[in-house]
């Protein structure tokens, strides 16, 4: 049986997450309802973003079924390994050559798991249509660090997301001041 425990886990600090964002989206609405907007852009740019939204939606579900597809896959692998065991255990082995070849067959799947890990940082994010881009730099590279720098730091901690070194920020727009940093994580601070 496969433990999908791991998955449940990863996911609970994303669903955690989630809810500042909707929370601190509030307020955003209600200054943009008081914003002199032309609105049929607006409406365009914001279609546009549902389009895109929509794609990275299909791409994350095609992912979820390839994910599935694995772990299906898997099973009959984990159900043959248990007569290995059973039998293993009735066995006089020598451990410690046992051990090396495990540790050997260990050495061997870790290839396995760096590329796993590989196509899902490799998640595409579909490219926006930026009208007005926020900085003449900003690109998909840029988009895809801010949804990872809102996950990973939370919703408008900007300066520690631009500190990040996993991120295209530090590259980008340089190093925030140090003091900006501390402000925000003082906030962190003052929320929690």
């Amino acid at each position: 049986m496969v433990n999908l425990t791991p998955f449940v886990v990863n996911l609970a600090p994303f669903m955690v997450n989630l809810t500042p964002f909707v929370v601190n989206l509030t307020p955003f609405v209600v200054k943009l309802a008081q914003l002199d907007i032309n609105w049929t852009q607006f409406m365009v740019i914001l279609t546009q973003f549902v389009v895109n939204l929509t794609q990275f939606v299909v791409n994350l579900t095609q992912f979820v079924v390839n994910l599935t597809l694995f772990v299906v896959n898997l099973a009959p692998f984990v159900v043959n390994l248990a007569p290995f065991v059973v039998n293993l255990a009735q066995l006089d082995i020598n451990w410690t050559q046992f051990m090396v070849n495990l540790t050997q067959f260990v050495v061997n799947l870790i290839p396995f798991v760096v590329n796993l890990a590989q196509l899902v940082i490799n998640l595409s994010v579909p490219a926006l249509e930026h009208p007005e881009a926020p900085t003449p730099w900003w690109d998909a590279e840029a988009d895809k660090s801010l949804l990872i720098g809102v996950f990973k730091h939370g919703y408008e901690r900007y300066h520690t997301m631009r500190a990040d070194p996993a991120l295209c920020f530090l590259e980008k727009a340089g190093r925030p001041d140090d003091t900006a940093i501390a402000a925000e994580q003082r906030l962190d601070g003052a929320d929690g």
